[in-house]
């Protein structure tokens, strides 16, 4: 037997049909001269069976042997059982999108417009603006700690670790005044800021009016200071405009979280979606070569049946050739009923046909 996903055959069955069909003709041609010149079957209340009886039961076993050969009754029930096996799969699988679906609808309603990218934007804002600035003063920084003497590496890492303090002071304060309650607690922070940058920021001015002068070039350190706090207060205000609250920081980290709980619930969904494709064309290929099975039994009879017929026919024809008496057998407007199958053929038996 072989069997795919769309076709079924046995070849020894159809091997043992063919060859019993041949002989079978055969004999009825035979049989039909025999009884024909004999004028059997008798013009009136005769029958077929003593004549044809022979072929009914050799085609019957015939259809034995393809059944015993593919079993087709055992294949039903099992192609059923898969298929609802699967259904029921089917339905476990559907219960979990929908309850997942629920909870990504459920979850998206509760962050609203949230988007993680929303956050991220305003934060890197804030972070390259004053980055910018605070990186071309650490140039200057560098080499007036160089004018004190000692390598540029060791003078550009000093640099950086104070512009480093600054830049974090200035993003700090913001967000400290904000969770502030109290005006006197939020000018406070401020005073203390401003005291802290405008100290640094001394210092700073004073080592690059001392580099300036040893090139003869006099610069008051009032202007570096002046410029120093200028660029701080213009960070601490693009912060305070622009970088979130620690409430608004920690309402992300939630959200974020939800969020991506919201994304890998939609992966899951594809999967089980996947999953539930799968399932459905596993029970298609699994059933239908059971189905397969079935249908070409019924398939397989229902030729048996007519070849049957055919062989009836030819002891018909060649009975009617041979006969004496010129009469036509009422019997054979009444032909016998077709053998035996495991499957009953649905194509009707017309004697009307048979007759030529």
């Amino acid at each position: 037997m072989k069997t795919n996903h769309f076709t079924c055959s046995d070849h020894e069955s159809e091997q043992k049909s063919e060859k019993k069909h041949s002989e079978i003709n055969a004999l009825a041609s035979k049989l039909g001269e025999h009884f024909g010149k004999r004028n059997l079957p008798k013009p009136k209340g005769d029958s077929l069976i003593p004549y044809v009886g022979s072929f009914k039961h050799a085609y019957e076993e015939v259809s034995a042997f393809m059944h015993q050969r593919l079993q087709p009754d055992a294949h039903l029930p099992e192609a059923t059982m898969k298929i609802k096996r699967a259904k029921e799969r089917d339905k476990h699988i559907d219960s979990e999108i929908s309850e997942k679906s629920n909870h990504i609808s459920n979850s998206t309603f509760k962050l609203g417009d949230y988007h993680p990218n929303h956050f991220i934007y305003r934060f890197w804002i804030a972070i390259i603006c004053t980055g910018v600035i605070f990186a071309g003063d650490t140039n200057l920084n560098a080499k007036s700690f160089e004018f004190l003497g000692g390598s540029y590496i060791t003078a550009l890492i000093l640099a950086i670790s104070l512009s480093l303090a600054l830049f974090l002071l200035a993003h700090t304060t913001p967000l400290i005044v904000k969770s502030m309650k109290k005006v006197w607690q939020q000018r406070l922070v401020i005073v203390c800021s401003l005291s802290i940058a405008l100290g640094i920021s001394t210092v700073f001015a004073y080592l690059r009016s001392a580099m300036f002068a040893s090139q003869n070039t006099y610069v008051s350190p009032s202007l570096f200071v002046e410029i120093n706090m200028f660029l701080y207060i213009v960070s601490g205000v693009i912060s305070f405009f622009v970088m979130p609250t620690w409430e608004e920081l920690k309402e992300h980290l939630h959200n974020l979280e939800r969020w991506l709980h919201i994304k890998k619930t939609e992966k899951q969904v594809v999967a089980l979606l996947k999953a539930k494709e799968i399932n459905k064309d596993l029970a298609l290929k699994d059933s239908m070569e059971h189905f397969q099975i079935v249908v070409y039994a019924k398939h397989f009879d229902e030729r048996i049946v007519r070849m049957y017929r055919e062989s009836v026919q030819i002891f018909i024809n060649t009975n009617l050739i041979y006969r004496t008496d010129g009469q036509v057998p009422d019997c054979f407007h009444r032909p016998p009923d077709d053998p035996d199958m495991g499957f009953k053929s649905s194509e009707p038996y017309n004697p009307n046909n048979t007759l030529s």
